[in-house]
């Protein structure tokens, strides 16, 4: 999968392009109007191709629902496991004799090796004018010239003027300072062609070119993959040039005369490169600039301070739409819908204000069992403790484990976690990499699980390892058809748990989802039999919401009173990437399944989930709800947090009506 480099690379290059594009046909339009215009419609193109990747990244993103209705996705997931780490679970291994080599992105390595390059060739021609202009001298001529010139034209600016014997052209250069670097011969020249050649190179001094040539420059170091963009810094230097031709112009000079001042300089230019300098023409543009000067129908009027303003807020107002503008897929017509009865907030949708808290908490030891004959020895456990997290409950979340792999000759890649309290049964499974009998460390992150409870819960936490995958794709289970309370397991801890208390005298006896082995194979699809069609409600906010659910009817596999998992499609109806789902599935009155995907779901896209898991109950009496959305910017809707009962009831009535 694409990383986030160059994800963002990507989307901010089709993005630039669309900008660039524009610009070309503004300026294509506006090609009988002066080059001033020109220049700032591609110069503007450029700063907003700067700007582009953060707008991306800290802007709000504005979803415009302008794409046709997309297909549905399959996103695969099944409790089989992939070898090494993942987001859910992250294992950093300590004597495990295989080291984890850190990931080489090969994009993100060219990219730096462009921009290398690029800096440079940009360091080589700063130099290259440090070294001609400490090389050059002092001219009074020259300089008597140049203070006459902008006497005349009643302008003050900071340009110092040199002579040089090593260059064939005038240039000038600096960004904060600008030089004006001459040949020797123009000492020579007559008043009448030095007087033009001062004033084209003023006229890039008073525009401020050098600066704007340094930004576009940037833009092309950061972006240099990118053809449109060294289209655009060509087309705006040329603009440049032209937009001072027209300043000559202006000041007085007949187009016929300066145009064969151009061609007196042109007959002595060599081929001097330097991307930093202005240079007064070059062989390769005279004839272009020629012709300009010549047409009768060449616009030269100066571009007011409105105009300008006008124009460039344009710009920037197109090139914010564009950066935040995220087409989305556009509904279908709700007329075939039927209407959505109003309901009440998930359940857990408080504030998770929380566990910002939570890393600044104490970490307390959990209490953990290791089953007999599991492959898989916890030797350590903690969880961090949050005291009145919300609505003055407790919360616990950050689980960490040292693991030991018992086998000798095995690598392990996965795990199934539990984690027991008295009213609640998670089963969460992670993606780990302990080499044979080696040890690791493996921690939850807070959106695989978490969870709110009253205070005299939090210390009954009860953590143990029902299943493993190894590299060979084998795999070991805990048989657990339904297990007892947390407080019945406590006595087999090899670290004491601590002692529960009173049996209320209505609790009743909790059945937990049972988790079906890992298959030692490929990941198993959704069998072909007969299948249900399993009830399910949306709440009126969810951005998340099960269009169809179906739940196989049989499979050989199963035991008595137990069903599969449903199938559920889903379609994300925000304006921002879903990363994680969390669904509870309930086909019993006193258990449950909640269970977390990690997924991608785009913007007006869909997704197909199953997992091949089983829980208590029948099929036929299948229901299903989303009860929590995480999004890529880090925001979650809902809850991921385990905060339901398995006797709980919905959230609201379920429905087999189309949703």
């Amino acid at each position: 999968m694409m990383d986030r480099f160059a994800a963002l690379a990507l989307e901010s290059s089709l993005r630039a392009a669309i900008v660039i594009g524009a610009a070309g046909i503004v300026a294509s339009l506006l090609r009988r109007r002066s080059a001033e215009l020109r220049h700032l419609a591609w110069l503007a193109a450029l700063l907003a191709t700067l700007a582009m990747p953060a707008l991306l990244v800290l802007a709000p993103r504005w979803t415009v629902p302008v794409l046709p209705a997309p297909s549905s996705v399959r996103s695969s997931t099944s409790l089989a496991v992939a070898t090494g780490p993942a987001p859910d679970g992250s294992l950093a291994p300590i004597d495990s004799g295989r080291r984890q080599q850190p990931s080489r992105d090969p994009f993100l390595i060219a990219w730096l090796i462009g921009c290398v390059v690029l800096l440079a060739r940009e360091i080589a021609s700063r130099r290259r004018l440090a070294r001609l202009c400490a090389g050059s001298r002092f001219s009074v001529r020259l300089h008597a010239s140049l203070r006459s010139v902008m006497n005349e034209l009643g302008v003050s600016l900071r340009v110092r003027i040199r002579v040089s014997p090593r260059i064939p052209v005038p240039l000038v250069f600096g960004t904060l300072r600008s030089t004006m670097l001459l040949p020797d011969a123009a000492e020579g020249w007559d008043r009448a062609c030095l007087r033009r050649v001062l004033l084209h190179e003023l006229a890039h001094v008073r525009r401020r070119d050098t600066l704007w040539i340094t930004l576009a420059h940037a833009v092309r170091g950061l972006f240099w993959f990118h053809p449109l963009v060294w289209v655009a810094v060509i087309r705006m230097r040329q603009e440049s040039e032209h937009a001072c031709d027209d300043w000559v112009v202006r000041s007085g000079e007949r187009p016929s005369d300066y145009a064969e001042t151009l061609l007196f300089v042109a007959e002595r230019a060599a081929r001097l490169r330097s991307s930093m300098a202005m240079l007064f023409v070059t062989r390769s543009g005279v004839e272009s600039r020629i012709l300009g000067l010549l047409s009768p129908r060449r616009d030269v009027r100066a571009l007011g301070t409105a105009p300008r303003i006008v124009f460039a807020g344009s710009a920037a107002m197109v090139a914010l739409v564009l950066a935040l503008m995220q087409p989305v897929a556009a509904r279908a017509s709700a007329g075939h819908a039927a209407p959505e009865a109003p309901t009440p907030e998930a359940t857990g949708s408080g504030s998770h204000a929380w566990l910002a808290r939570a890393t600044k908490s104490t970490r307390v030891a959990a209490a953990f069992r290791d089953d007999a004959g599991a492959p898989v020895r916890i030797l350590e456990a903690g969880v961090r403790l949050v005291a009145r997290a919300d609505g003055g409950e407790t919360g616990l979340t950050g689980v960490e484990m040292t693991l030991e792999n018992r086998d000798p000759s095995r690598r392990l890649t996965g795990l199934r976690v539990a984690l027991d309290l008295p009213h609640t049964r998670d089963r969460t499974e992670c993606a780990v990499d302990i080499a044979p009998g080696g040890r690791g460390r493996l921690v939850l992150e807070p959106d695989q699980w978490s969870a709110v409870m009253p205070e005299g819960d939090a210390s009954h936490l009860l953590v143990h390892i029902t299943a493993a995958r190894f590299d060979r794709g084998d795999a070991w289970e805990l048989a657990e058809p339904a297990l007892a309370a947390p407080e019945a397991l406590a006595g087999t801890s090899e670290q004491p748990a601590p002692a529960p208390p009173a049996a209320q005298a209505a609790s009743r006896s909790l059945k937990a989802p049972t988790p079906r082995p890992p298959h030692p194979g490929p990941e198993r699809s959704f069998p072909s039999g007969p299948a249900l069609p399993a009830r399910f409600r949306n709440p009126a906010d969810a951005p998340v919401r099960i269009t169809a659910a179906r739940t196989p009817e049989r499979d050989a596999t199963l035991g008595p009173g137990e069903t599969l998992l449903p199938e559920v499609h889903l379609e994300n109806r925000s304006g921002h990437r879903v990363v994680a789902v969390k669904l509870r599935f309930k086909a019993a009155p006193e258990s449950h399944s909640v269970t977390v995907y990690s997924t991608t779901i785009e913007p007006g896209a869909t997704a197909i989930l199953w997992r091949d898991f089983a829980m208590q109950g029948r099929a036929e009496a299948m229901t299903a709800q989303v009860v929590g959305v995480r999004f890529e910017n880090g925001e979650v809707w809902g809850s991921m947090d385990s905060l339901i009962d398995a006797r709980d009831a919905w959230v609201a009535p379920l429905t087999n009506e189309p949703r």
